[in-house]
């Protein structure tokens, strides 16, 4: 059986059809469905290193800077259909041509809520469908392979993405929804739809990442070993690590749980329940750790030592110079391309303060137009994405050497602790070329920490003898009472010192 549609088709109607003809899973027929991408905003577009989205069509798709996606609900396919071949197609236009290895990956995640940094990151590292060269202005049409197929056979029931990476830096463009029905991003997919359940489903093993998550980066959870049929669902809970007390968690009803963001340590488990019988089981805890925000920092390099190099970086009282072919101290140094500065003391700023910043522009090799931005990571989740964290940018490019000048206001909101601060040089006449996170060709990327302090309260009692100056905002922290009285004592006494 052949089916073509555009939309939800509920096929889900076949394996009922046959199962209450009497006929066994054996002799359920095969499917071939065509599925087109989703329609709606960030259904499918392009995302670039800074981590901007772009609604429609995949445009500019390229190893630098862009990577496109395409969203496919496949909810219509019963859950544990057995799934035996999938085909992608999709149409390039105003495309020169490339004989590049190019990849399409599968990733889950809702692109509309997710931050732009973590799409572009899950298009180019989710699992991997394709690898192989497109054809310019033409439709392509990929055979997944074995991986690919498992993948879309795990996840039917629900809703998948692919993205798609160019493996050269010469641009492709992509039609998404927006284009017409034939240029879509479709799947062609071949499966025999489960039978349905009938007893207590096997709830299996909950399967999530191995190493600790980063805050901006969310994660997924998985189950393996679970019953696959119809009529199942699922409900994912959260509770405190070890505490036991379980919360479901709203949305969270497929085989497969995609939170998007990780603030917090807790144990995960998924209530599977058949829901022809109500009998219900409940998988295995799965614990999820959090990895500290300042290891998880995307990576910013640029691939020749050649050109413009940063030779000198102020910032408050921090006064770093550097010299070309020359590492930084720190871990993942490579000379004039990224310096990693970390190692050093953090200078301490107070929130609320303008700190003058000033970066030294010279050159490896020759004089080209170049750009610098400077970012700051004010809410310590370990990326630079969150409005107001590009703290400077270039009024132009500027050839050759030369000193690049601001100053920066620190937020009253920036959270209190060390965070870093990125500083990117690129041979580039476009602000739109200086990403904070990705590769570049000439230029360099340097890393420095901060310390950031709370602004000063207690000295407006200036009236006094040899008044203590340095003083704590308390608003920004959590004291206890007994300390609260401490300084109002010391108020107290301030104020004797009045005339």
């Amino acid at each position: 059986m052949t089916i073509s549609y555009k939309g939800n088709l509920r096929v889900k109607l076949l394996s009922l059809l046959l199962l209450f003809l009497g006929l066994n899973s054996t002799a359920i027929a095969q499917v071939t469905a065509t599925f087109y991408c989703s329609s709606g905003t960030y259904k499918t577009g392009s995302v670039n290193s800074a981590g901007t989205k772009n609604d429609g069509n995949m445009t500019t798709i390229n190893s630098s800077t862009n990577r496109g996606w395409a969203t496919f609900d496949l909810s219509s396919i019963p859950t544990g259909s057995t799934v035996s071949a999938v085909t992608l197609k999709f149409t390039t236009y105003s495309t020169t041509l490339s004989s590049a290895t190019n990849n399409v990956y599968g990733f889950l995640g809702d692109p509309v809520t997710m931050a732009g940094a973590s799409l572009y990151s899950s298009c180019g590292s989710g699992t991997s469908l394709n690898a192989s060269s497109w054809s310019a202005n033409a439709l392509q049409t990929k055979v997944l392979n074995a991986t690919g197929v498992a993948f879309v056979a795990a996840n039917v029931g629900g809703s998948i993405n692919i993205g798609f990476v160019r493996g050269s830096t010469n641009t492709y463009n992509i039609y998404g929804y927006p284009g017409a029905p034939a240029d879509q991003p479709q799947l062609v997919i071949t499966y025999v739809p489960s039978v349905a359940c009938s007893a207590t489903p096997t709830a299996g093993t909950t399967t999530g990442p191995t190493a600790a998550v980063c805050p901006s980066a969310g994660f997924t959870l998985g189950l393996s070993g679970a019953t696959a049929a119809s009529g199942i669902t699922y409900q994912w809970e959260s509770s405190v690590v070890g505490a036991g007390v379980w919360t479901p968690i709203a949305g969270a009803t497929a085989s497969t749980y995609v939170s998007s963001t990780a603030t917090a340590a807790a144990d995960y488990h998924c209530v599977v329940t058949c829901s022809n019988t109500g009998d219900a089981a409940v998988s295995t805890t799965f614990t999820v750790t959090i990895n500290p925000f300042y290891n998880c920092y995307c990576a910013s390099s640029a691939t020749s030592t050649a050109d413009e190099e940063i030779l000198n970086v102020t910032f408050g009282t921090l006064n770093n110079s550097s010299v070309c072919g020359v590492a930084a101290p720190g871990p993942g140094s490579t000379a004039s391309m990224y310096s990693n500065y970390s190692t050093l003391t953090p200078t301490t700023v107070f929130t609320g303060s303008a700190v003058p910043l000033s970066v030294q522009i010279g050159t490896c090799g020759g004089n080209y137009g170049n750009w610098t931005k400077v970012f700051i990571d004010y809410n310590q989740d370990g990326a630079f994405t969150s409005a107001g964290e590009e703290v400077y940018s270039s009024a132009t490019y500027t050839t050759g050497p030369h000193f690049e000048t601001g100053t920066v206001l620190i937020p009253t909101t920036a959270l209190i602790g060390v965070t870093r601060m990125r500083v990117v040089n690129v041979e580039t006449t476009v602000a739109s070329g200086v990403p904070a996170c990705g590769t570049y060709t000439w230029g360099e990327t340097e890393d420095y920490l901060f310390r950031y302090s709370g602004t000063t309260n207690l000295c407006r009692y200036t009236k006094c003898y040899n008044c203590i100056r340095s003083c704590f905002d308390l608003s920004k922290y959590k004291l206890h009472i007994k300390r609260f009285r401490f300084f109002s004592r010391v108020r107290n006494f301030l104020s004797m010192g009045k005339t």
